[in-house]
C-alpha cells in the first residue's frame, strides 16, 4: 500500500475512534443526568410531595374530604386526589393531581383533572432555562 495513501487511511481510522468515544462520552452524560433527575425526583416525592399531601389531608378531613397520595413503583410519579363522596373528575376519574417525571427528557409534568374540567397537562423542566417553566421545588426538596 502506497504510504500517503496509508497514512491518509490512519488519519481516517483515528478521527473514527475520536467521533465514536465522543459520542459514548455524550451518552454517558446522558444517563449520568437522567440517572441524577429521577433520583432528585425521586427524593423530590418522598420528601415534599408526599408529606405535603399529608398535611393537605389534616386539613380537608375534618371537612369530611379525603386527600389520599400514590406513588408509582419506580417513584417516578406521584398521584394526590381530592374528593368528596362519589366525586368524579370530567373524565370519570377521581379529582387529582398527578406528578410524574417526564420519560425520555428531563421534564416534570403535571396534569389536572376536576370536576369541571377534563384534565390538563402542563410541562416544566428542571433548570433548563428553556421556554417551559422552570421547577424550582425540584431542587428545593434534595437538601
Amino acid at each position: 500500500m502506497d504510504e500517503q495513501l496509508k497514512s491518509r487511511f490512519k488519519k481516517v481510522l483515528e478521527h473514527y475512534a475520536g467521533v465514536i468515544k465522543e459520542r459514548d462520552d455524550a451518552l454517558i452524560r446522558e444517563r449520568t443526568a437522567r440517572e441524577q433527575f429521577e433520583a432528585s425526583f425521586r427524593t423530590v416525592v418522598d420528601r415534599v410531595i408526599l408529606p405535603a399531601a399529608a398535611q393537605v389531608n389534616d386539613l380537608v378531613a375534618p371537612k369530611n374530604w379525603i386527600c389520599r397520595a400514590t406513588k408509582a413503583d419506580n417513584g417516578l410519579s406521584a398521584k394526590i386526589e381530592i374528593y368528596q363522596g362519589n366525586m368524579k373528575a370530567a373524565t370519570g376519574e377521581r379529582p387529582h393531581v398527578k406528578i410524574s417525571a417526564a420519560a425520555k427528557v428531563s421534564d416534570v409534568q403535571i396534569y389536572v383533572a376536576s370536576q369541571s374540567s377534563g384534565g390538563s397537562k402542563q410541562t416544566c423542566n428542571e433548570g433548563r432555562g428553556s421556554k417551559p417553566a422552570a421547577c424550582p421545588w425540584i431542587s428545593a426538596g434534595t437538601s
